[in-house]
C-alpha cells in the first residue's frame, strides 16, 4: 500500500502541524522508531480473537502499518493511532487514504453482476465482505502519554484493544512501562492491552493495590519470530493484559 502512498503531500500536510521538538515534548532519544512484524500481528489477533466490534489502538502508531494491517486481517469496529511526530502521522493518513480507496474499488467489483454465479450460490463474493468493509480509521497526532491523546481514541462504547510496540519505551527502574502504565489509567474496565517486549506496571503510579484501585493483570505472555531484536533467538514477547477496575 505504501507505494501509492503520496509522500509529497504527507510531508506538505507535516509542515502544517507543530514539531514535538519545538517546545521540547520529544527527543532523538524518546522517538526510535521500529516496526513489528505482520506475521506475529496475525498470529497474536488469532489467539486472542477480539469481538468484532472492537476498537484497535496503536499508540505510537508510527505510518500506521499496524492499524492498517490488523484491519485487514479481521473485522473491528475501528482502527487507528496516536502518533507523536506529524511526518509519521500525515503518512499514516494518506496510506489510510490508498486502504480506502482500494476497498471502495474492492467493493465495487465484488457488487457487480457475475455470469458464473447464481442466487444463492455461496461463492457470491459480495457475501462475503473483506475485513475493513465497516471499519472506522482514526488516526491522531499527539503524545501518547498524554490522556487527552488517549480519551481522542476511547470515547468509544465498544470493547477496546491497545498495541504498543514497547522495545524503545521509557521504563522505570523495574524495566516497567510505568509512565504508559499511567495513561492508560482511565481506560475502560475490561480492555485489552497488549505490550511488545516490555510489561506494564501493575498499578499506575499512587494507586494502591486495594480492590478499588486500577490495576492491569497479565492474562497471558506469547512469544513470536521479529527480525528486529539482535541476538540469537530473533524474538518478541507480547505481554497481553487485562483492565481491572
Amino acid at each position: 500500500m505504501y507505494d501509492n502512498v503520496d509522500y509529497v503531500a504527507a510531508l506538505d500536510a507535516a509542515d502544517e502541524l507543530p514539531s514535538p521538538f519545538d517546545d521540547g515534548t520529544a527527543d532523538d532519544e524518546g522517538t526510535t522508531y521500529g516496526e513489528f512484524p505482520f506475521s506475529f500481528l496475525a498470529a497474536l489477533l488469532e489467539e486472542l480473537n477480539p469481538p468484532a466490534d472492537a476498537y484497535f489502538m496503536d499508540l505510537g502508531s508510527g505510518r500506521g502499518q499496524i492499524a492498517l494491517a490488523a484491519s485487514q486481517l479481521r473485522p473491528w469496529g475501528g482502527c487507528g493511532g496516536v502518533e507523536l511526530l506529524p511526518e509519521l502521522h500525515c503518512i499514516a493518513v494518506e496510506a489510510q487514504r490508498v486502504v480506502s480507496s482500494q476497498m471502495v474499488d474492492q467493493n465495487f467489483k465484488t457488487t457487480q453482476p457475475n455470469s458464473q454465479s447464481r442466487v444463492g450460490d455461496s461463492s457470491d463474493a459480495s457475501k462475503h465482505p473483506s475485513p475493513t468493509s465497516n471499519c472506522d480509521f482514526s488516526f491522531k497526532v499527539g503524545d501518547m502519554y498524554s490522556t487527552s491523546s488517549i480519551e481522542a481514541l476511547t470515547d468509544k462504547d465498544c470493547p477496546l484493544v491497545v498495541f504498543a510496540y514497547a522495545t524503545c519505551l521509557e521504563v522505570n527502574t523495574k524495566g516497567e512501562l510505568q509512565k504508559l502504565t499511567d495513561a492508560l489509567a482511565y481506560v475502560p474496565t475490561g480492555t485489552t492491552v497488549i505490550t511488545v517486549n516490555r510489561p506494564l506496571a501493575s498499578h499506575p503510579s499512587g494507586c494502591s493495590s486495594g480492590a478499588d484501585s486500577p490495576s492491569f493483570v497479565l492474562v497471558r505472555a506469547v512469544k513470536g519470530p521479529n527480525p528486529e531484536i539482535n541476538g540469537h533467538e530473533q524474538h518478541s514477547t507480547a505481554f497481553v493484559w487485562r483492565k481491572e477496575v
